[in-house]
């Protein structure tokens, strides 16, 4: 069995400050069945890998995976839950991988949300990088 206690965080509600500390350097799960659209956008934005199992009917389910094909990184979406659970323990073993997919995220983002219709502007990701660093900006 897997020891996963003093290792997974649940959380309710959290300061920006702190969200996006949590979601900088660590292993980021999609929820399931309802993808964590925004929450995964986030994370993507500072450069986080994301974890994604794809609801096979939900439009809502699959929102991150959209983003992940979009930026060619399919290696992140599960096809089931071993598989998620398989990701999720080799991104947090192996420290060369995460940071391999870390610069791919961050290098293909850009393109993805633009090709996807989103807006990112430079001054959203510039908040972001701003408040994952400790910074309060003013804006919040």
């Amino acid at each position: 069995a897997l020891n996963v206690a003093g290792r997974v965080l649940l959380i309710d509600r959290i300061h920006p400050r702190y969200y996006f500390a949590l979601i900088r350097d660590g292993v980021v799960l999609d929820s399931y069945p309802y993808g964590g659209y925004t929450t995964s956008l986030d994370a993507l934005l500072i450069g986080s890998p994301v974890i994604t199992l794809q609801h096979p009917e939900l439009a809502r389910g699959r929102a991150t995976g959209a983003l992940l094909t979009a930026m060619e990184l399919p290696e992140l979406i599960a096809a089931d839950q071993a598989e998620f659970v398989e990701i999720a323990l080799r991104l947090g073993r192996d420290l060369a991988w995460y940071t391999e997919l870390s610069k791919r995220v961050v290098a293909r983002l850009p393109d993805a949300t633009k090709a996807l219709g989103h807006v990112s502007g430079d001054a959203w990701v510039r908040l972001l990088h701003e408040v994952s660093e400790g910074s309060t900006p003013s804006d919040l």
